[in-house]
């Protein structure tokens, strides 16, 4: 690990980004022996628990099982009201991470957050084309064409 993200990534991403099901798990423990409200839990879904992978997804793109582990422990934390008990989901997170202008609470979609941030560097990319990170990239990934005519790798 170097400045919270991964020193190298192998061929199993699943393996290469299990710190942040850690990360979210171990938070979601140390709430789990307080009695929240549906309001408390929420203050501490956004801000928190959608935060701690920001960083990685802006730098990476994080695998659908991966986003889907995010959502199901902030979907169990949501509806939770005892440690280690079923409860019923009365809302699929989907729902639940509709937008306040639809009526629901506003959650954050780990993959869309994920392609957003992930946009945002490459907006970065062809808008700063002088950067220190758009000449690294260029030098390396895409000598002869620009950064909107590159294909994806095998390795991608």
């Amino acid at each position: 690990m170097y400045l919270g993200l991964p020193a190298t990534v192998t061929k199993s991403k699943k393996a290469a980004f299990e710190f942040i099901i850690h990360m979210i798990e171990k938070k979601i423990q140390s709430w789990s022996s307080k009695l929240l409200s549906r309001a408390g839990k929420a203050v501490l879904i956004k801000p928190v628990l959608n935060a701690i992978p920001a960083y990685t997804m802006s730098n990476f793109y994080i695998s659908d099982s991966i986003c889907e582990r995010i959502s199901k422990l902030c979907t169990s934390f949501w509806w939770s009201s005892n440690v280690g008990k079923k409860n019923i989901h009365w809302l699929k997170w989907q729902t639940l991470s509709r937008s306040f202008a639809n009526g629901r609470l506003g959650f954050k979609d780990c993959h869309a957050q994920n392609l957003s941030l992930l946009a945002k560097q490459g907006w970065r990319l062809m808008t700063n084309p002088n950067s220190l990170l758009s000449l690294t990239f260029k030098g390396k990934y895409f000598t002869y064409c620009s950064f909107m005519d590159v294909t994806a790798g095998n390795n991608a």
